[in-house]
């Protein structure tokens, strides 16, 4: 939460937006959030910040912005890596902190349709030695 001056001796609250949901569509991903408590402060707009999370490094912050009405947006990610999201609000004083963000995966695309043969391969071999097993102890050998 973040406390801003209005005036000598008044105070407006500007809480920061909440994460309330992720939605995966291949390579797409929708980031909704709650708007926050903006007290006597309204909300001009929002910026959704990404960035690629791989192992022990992370990438430069990038940065989207929304309405102040929009509470949601759709990212166009690579497939394959682990994104971290945060959502902040900005007024006429400023931009709120960061201080939840969502760590996500972007699938989809070619990656999956090459994890979808493969699942299928590994299917079609484990129900083949099922299939020889179940082959093997109906008819043993002598």
């Amino acid at each position: 939460m973040k406390m801003v001056n209005q005036q000598r001796s008044k105070f407006v609250l500007l809480d920061f937006p909440q994460i309330s949901s992720i939605v995966q569509d291949k390579s797409n991903i929708t980031v909704s959030w709650i708007a926050p408590f903006d007290g006597e402060c309204s909300v001009t707009r929002y910026t959704v910040y990404y960035r690629v999370v791989e192992r022990m490094t992370s990438s430069s912050w990038k940065k989207v912005t929304a309405s102040s009405y929009q509470l949601k947006i759709t990212l166009q990610l690579r497939c394959g890596k682990r994104y971290q999201i945060a959502v902040t609000a900005w007024s006429a004083f400023g931009e709120t902190t960061r201080n939840q963000s969502k760590l996500v995966s972007a699938w989809g695309g070619n990656n999956s349709q090459k994890r979808s043969k493969n699942v299928q391969m590994l299917l079609f071999i484990v129900v083949s030695v099922l299939g020889y097993t179940l082959l093997v102890h109906r008819h043993p050998t002598a």
